[in-house]
């Protein structure tokens, strides 16, 4: 089993506090998008740890373009030496729209298929120069030239989690995924019984 932890979103209190997680053996660190952005503090995190793991937990998605979210993450990989793990979530509609200003013209779990598939095949090109043709619903990706290719890692590309409530989005989880995360309402029960069996 695995023991995650948050820590500050003040940049100032993320040294002390990250070491302190380090020394108390956590495994790894979660920020959440509640008020700021959860990307830049994992920046400050991963400059102050050597071993835990640093991951978004959740980030919303669909505000942002895949292209932004895949450079954000390659770089994030890359100076955490492969400690970073992208936690994504679709948000509810109102939030999308009124809060975001983002269309909202498509189901939310196919469209974050679709999203984690891009990711996956805007890294390809980079890791491994292949030619950008994903197409799908709700993204296409048919466009890489050198001076935006930001070059391979040494270490793997990122891990993709998203958050589920739903079955449906658990069955996404599972089938384009490395991983999932539950939301903090969620019971036990709920997830054997209706998570679980879909992915």
């Amino acid at each position: 089993m695995k023991v995650e932890t948050g820590i500050p979103f003040d940049m100032h209190a993320i040294p002390a506090a990250i070491e302190k997680v380090e020394r108390l053996g956590y495994d790894g660190v979660m920020m959440p998008e509640v008020g700021h952005d959860p990307m830049l503090p994992l920046a400050v995190a991963a400059e102050h740890s050597q071993r835990v793991t640093l991951g978004t937990a959740v980030m919303i998605a669909f505000p942002r373009a895949p292209m932004t979210v895949a450079q954000a993450a390659w770089d994030l990989q890359k100076y955490s030496k492969g400690r970073f793990i992208l936690g994504l979530g679709s948000q509810v509609k109102g939030h999308n729209v009124r809060r975001y200003q983002t269309h909202w013209n498509t189901p939310p779990a196919p469209r974050m298929r679709d999203y984690a598939n891009c990711l996956r095949a805007i890294w390809d090109s980079w890791q491994n120069a292949t030619r950008p043709d994903y197409h799908s619903d709700n993204y296409d990706y048919t466009l890489m030239t050198p001076n935006f290719n930001p070059g391979p890692l040494d270490v793997a590309p990122p891990r993709v989690m998203i958050s589920a409530v739903n079955p449906y989005m658990a069955k996404v989880a599972g089938e384009v995924c490395d991983g999932i995360r539950l939301h903090g309402f969620n019971t036990m029960k709920y997830a054997r019984a209706e998570l679980i069996p879909k992915i």
